[in-house]
Parts: structure tokens; C-alpha cells; sequence
């Protein structure tokens, strides 16, 4: 069920206008739908994550992490920040400056950081290895201009 709320997401960032030029030129009442959307996705996905608490709790008690196990999480929530921010700020920098990045650097680093996970949680996760994959997939499909090659390619849509 938190797959529908990331779904729901992904759909608000890839239909709705994202920009205040977009937004004048779709109308105020789509950004509206849009932010209907997003707070419906966004709650989905927060009921989701405090269903599969509570029955992680019923099912095996409170656990209590080691420290070890706190900085590894520090650690992996950090990277996968990064993984994200930084191409981010990648393809802002190049917008800002007229050019556009040749490949959705996003998607490709954030793929390459969910295979990495992947790698630490184990084989038995294989669907992480599947939307790893995937978004190698894009990625290099993005190098060959097929939209979403870049993060511009939202914008301009």
C-alpha cells in the first residue's frame, strides 16, 4: 500500500505543473488538483508506514537497535540523501546556466544507491535488484534522449 502512495507521488511530479509559469498557463484550479493529489499520496503513504509499525510490533515486540546498527542507519539514510540531493543540485546548477544535463542524473543515482543497498541487505531482497535495474534502465535510456532524459524535461513539459 505504500507502493500507491509513492505511485500517487511520482504521477503529482510527472502530470501537475510544477513551476508558477506552468501554473498560470494549466490554470490555478489544475495546481489544486495537483495538491489534492500530493496530500492524498503523501497521507497513503504515512498510513503505511504506521500500519506496517504497529504489526512489526505486534507480531515481534519492541526492539530496541544496537548502537552499531543506529550509525549504519545514520549512514544509509545519509547516502541515500545524498545519492539524490546531489544530482539534484547537478541538474539546478545546469538549468540555471542554460544547459541540461544529457542524462537524468536522479534516476541513475539513485539506482546505482538502491543496488548498493541491495548488496547490504542480502539476496533474498531481489526487488530491490529488479527497481535498481529498472532505473539503470532509464538511466541509460536517458543518455540516448528518451524523455525523462533530464529533470529540465519535466519543467519544460
Amino acid at each position: 500500500m505504500g507502493g500507491v502512495g509513492l505511485l500517487l507521488m511520482f504521477g503529482w511530479e510527472l502530470a501537475f505543473p510544477l513551476t508558477l509559469a506552468d501554473m498560470r498557463a494549466t490554470g490555478f484550479q489544475m495546481a489544486e488538483w495537483g495538491l489534492a493529489v500530493l496530500v492524498v499520496g503523501i497521507a497513503v503513504l504515512a498510513l503505511c508506514v504506521l500500519w506496517v509499525s504497529a504489526w512489526y510490533r505486534r507480531h515481534y515486540g519492541l526492539v530496541e537497535r544496537t548502537r552499531r546498527q543506529n550509525r549504519l542507519a545514520k549512514v544509509l539514510a545519509a547516502s541515500g540523501a545524498v545519492a539524490f540531493l546531489i544530482p539534484f543540485e547537478v541538474d539546478i546548477f545546469a538549468m540555471n546556466y542554460g544547459h541540461v544535463v544529457p542524462v537524468n542524473l536522479m534516476v541513475f543515482a539513485l539506482a546505482l544507491w538502491i543496488l548498493a543497498y541491495w548488496l547490504y541487505l542480502g539476496r533474498s531482497f531481489w526487488h530491490y535488484l529488479v527497481l535498481g535495474g529498472l532505473g539503470l534502465g532509464f538511466g541509460l535510456a536517458s543518455i540516448a534522449g528518451i524523455p525523462p532524459n533530464s529533470f529540465a524535461w519535466h519543467l519544460r513539459e
